[in-house]
């Protein structure tokens, strides 16, 4: 008997040898019930043909912007739909997978229906521990005092760690019920990059009490940021993006956290004249320019100005960003 259908939506962003990795690892995969799906978000390399060079049979849906995570994947998650799958795995290109990483999401699915599930995120050494769920949620952890990310460091063979609700899961492998996003929506494409997955999981269950569950017996391997890999410029576009969506989240859902880190209001004004009334560029290293795009970041969290800002193929090779 067949099990639930799953779509697998990779994302590829100028990296086609991650992605060709990551969807071999997938092929060795337990579990059979899947398609896979790779989505590229405009690159301006090789990608689509050395994709579809090593995957001829394979979909591959070739965008002619960067829309970012949440809206390429919103792609997938509109084919998941209409085709009547019941699962959606949303899968990084810089992971790999498994044999039975999907098939154990499937079965924490058969277990909590009602619920988005994600994978533990290991370092290149198949044990050290990246990431295993935020918060603890249960009766007695309040998730705004409770450890974030309590066993991140540990090894995974040595850690006895269960199946649990925590507050949000990893974007690295998320596996969404394709019933949940009927009803309640998909992930907010206003981030375009970063927070976007901790967000979803804070809506689903403040909203509508729909538990994000990590499943410690899915684990993957992830890299981390490989696309990002392929200039040192993209580490300004990493630093904007974060900054500004880490704030743009801390301020929705707590309201009274102290950003003691965070220039007030008036000294980020006070910079920004500073910067362009001084406008030296021989004075003005990677360390002021990592400040610049951090202020800048805060700044637009500060008056909510989400979405696309920079496109990170402005931020390869020679072209100057600023």
């Amino acid at each position: 008997m067949a099990g639930p259908k799953v779509l697998i939506s990779i994302l590829n962003w100028n990296a086609p040898a991650n992605t060709i990795a990551v969807t071999k690892s997938v092929l060795d995969s337990n579990y059979k019930d899947y398609t896979i799906l790779i989505i590229d978000n405009n690159s301006i390399d090789q990608s689509t043909s050395e994709i579809r060079d090593a995957f001829p049979s394979i979909h591959l849906m070739s965008l002619s912007k960067n829309i970012g995570y949440a809206a390429a994947h919103k792609k997938a998650a509109m084919m998941a739909k209409k085709e009547n799958y019941d699962m959606l795995w949303l899968l990084n290109n810089d992971v790999k997978v498994f044999p039975n990483t999907l098939g154990e999401l499937v079965k924490a699915y058969n277990r909590t229906p009602n619920s988005i599930l994600g994978s533990i995120a290991v370092d290149k050494d198949g044990e050290t521990i990246q990431f295993a769920g935020g918060t603890e949620i249960d009766a007695h952890n309040n998730e705004d005092k409770a450890h974030y990310n309590f066993f991140a460091g540990n090894r995974l063979s040595e850690t006895n760690m269960k199946e649990r609700p925590v507050s949000d899961l990893g974007g690295a492998s998320i596996l969404l019920p394709v019933a949940l996003i009927k009803k309640y929506g998909f992930i907010d494409t206003k981030y375009f990059l970063y927070g976007e997955e901790t967000d979803y999981s804070y809506y689903l269950r403040r909203n509508f009490g729909i538990p994000s569950i990590i499943v410690p017996t899915s684990v993957i391997i992830h890299a981390g940021g490989a696309s990002f890999n392929t200039s040192p410029r993209l580490e300004y576009i990493r630093t904007y993006y974060r900054s500004r969506n880490i704030y743009y989240i801390y301020k929705k859902y707590f309201k009274d956290y102290e950003f003691r880190d965070v220039l007030q209001l008036r000294d980020l004004v006070k910079f920004f004249i500073r910067h362009f009334v001084k406008n030296f560029l021989h004075e003005k290293n990677n360390d002021y320019w990592l400040r610049y795009y951090r202020n800048l970041g805060h700044f637009h969290g500060k008056i909510k100005l989400m979405g696309k800002f920079f496109d990170p193929n402005d931020f390869i090779g020679n072209k100057n960003p600023y």
